[in-house]
């Protein structure tokens, strides 16, 4: 299946995606426990380029899912914190949803 480059199309896009994958990524990890510290540079890049931009990160990708309506947005360098020998950061700024 052919991949494309994946924008959140709005604010709210883009916190489902950050929950979704950055918020539990080793990646960004180090910016969730220590505001100081650098994050991810994936996320950076794509709140820095377009996604048209030659520097626009590749790992954000998408694809149209033919069973449902809508696309398959991910990060191709997820690396899960509930791997053995790391451990989840939350970040105690955000709150929790309830239903």
């Amino acid at each position: 299946m052919k991949t494309r480059p994946y924008r959140p199309s709005n604010g709210t896009d883009g916190m489902i995606f950050d929950d979704a994958w950055c918020s539990r990524c080793q990646h960004d990890a180090t910016a969730r426990e220590d505001e100081r510290a650098f994050g991810c540079e994936i996320l950076s890049r794509t709140l820095i380029f377009a996604r048209d931009d030659a520097e626009y990160p590749t790992e954000w990708v998408e694809d149209d899912v033919p069973y449902k309506a809508g696309s398959n947005p991910r990060c191709t360098a997820f690396l899960a914190i509930e791997v053995e020998g790391s451990t989840y950061v939350r970040d105690e700024r955000q709150g929790e949803l309830t239903l």
